[in-house]
């Protein structure tokens, strides 16, 4: 089980599932059916401001600056796969204070 989440060379792949346009901007916690986050955005799913919001988002949650995520896979799902350049152990810190 990987819990959402893989270590690679330089940072973390992050596994998310969108709920976009939803009332309030949220961390939802994992999703062990889906081995994914879910996280609730405001912005609709339209001209990449969902997107830009997650990254938003993420950056705040895990205090790195948004130029080091990015959207590996799923730019146009709800289900996506981001890159986060960030050490697994503040990482596994950051990610326990969501929960």
């Amino acid at each position: 089980m990987t819990l959402g989440y893989r270590v690679q060379d330089k940072g973390i792949l992050l596994k998310i599932k969108v709920i976009a346009h939803s009332s309030k901007l949220a961390w939802m916690g994992y999703l062990p059916e889906l081995d994914r986050y879910k996280v609730k955005l405001t912005k609709p799913a339209t001209d990449n401001l969902a997107n830009t919001e997650l990254i938003h988002f993420l950056s705040k949650r895990f205090q790195i600056s948004k130029k080091y995520i990015f959207i590996k896979s799923g730019e146009h799902s709800n289900q996506k796969d981001l890159f986060l350049e960030l050490e697994e152990g503040i990482f596994l810190k950051l990610l326990e204070g969501l929960s």
